[in-house]
């Protein structure tokens, strides 16, 4: 007479579903952040730009610099991250990039200013992160790009051990959900200017991360 399965986890069990999910990556990201970073907000919450429900993301990180002669003149780094605990190798297929030195019109930023007078030119405005030169030294202007990524799962049906390369439903929801929170966050930036009064140098950068947890690897496309 065989036992019944119990109802009950155990600690064994709970250990393994633990190591399988992101929660301890992400405890220890948030913790190297504050350690390092600055604030750090874990399980951060914005609204689905669908249904409006309020929803999470793992973490929001903050660090502030001083930037001008105002004492309340300050630049902000922002981190919106996703962790993910990837249980097979994940791919980024990368290639040359064709404009590279323009891909600092990428970068996300809000607040005051984030586009500078410049009387050459017709429109009379040039971005913030031209006026920076961001083109010379910023990490999304050199180097390789990714254009897609994939995975791998065990074909349910066909040859024994046929692996295939697909997306994973999960890394497809957490791109998406870092591209709706760095507009959340951009647009709640702006909207936070009181207008009428003075306002000073006040800008955001924000960089949405995918930390992920398991084997990476680039393929170069041709």
């Amino acid at each position: 007479m065989t036992n019944p399965p119990s109802d009950k986890i155990t600690r064994a069990e709970m250990r393994d579903a633990l190591r399988r999910s992101g929660y301890l990556l992400e405890s220890r990201v948030e913790s190297l952040l504050r350690e390092h970073w600055g604030y750090v907000e874990a399980n951060a919450t914005y609204p689905d730009q669908e249904t409006g429900k309020s929803r999470e993301f793992d973490l929001f990180g903050m660090i502030a610099h001083q930037a001008g002669p105002d004492e309340h003149d300050f630049l902000f780094g922002v981190l919106l991250i996703e962790c993910i605990n990837n249980p097979q190798p994940l791919v980024i297929l990368t290639k040359d990039p064709m404009v590279g030195f323009l891909h600092h019109e990428e970068v996300k930023m809000a607040g005051l200013p984030v586009k500078i007078p410049d009387e050459e030119r017709h429109n009379g405005w040039q971005r913030l992160s031209e006026f920076l030169a961001m083109n010379d030294y910023h990490h999304y202007c050199s180097g390789r790009v990714g254009t897609q990524f994939c995975s791998f799962a065990k074909k349910k049906s066909g040859r024994d051990g046929e692996w295939l390369a697909m997306h994973e439903g999960s890394h497809y929801d957490s791109f998406r959900k870092l591209c709706d929170v760095t507009d959340y966050y951009i647009d709640k930036h702006f909207k936070s200017w009181l207008f009428g009064t003075r306002e000073h140098l006040n800008v955001e950068f924000y960089y949405p991360v995918i930390i992920l947890q398991g084997d990476l690897m680039e393929a170069h496309e041709t």
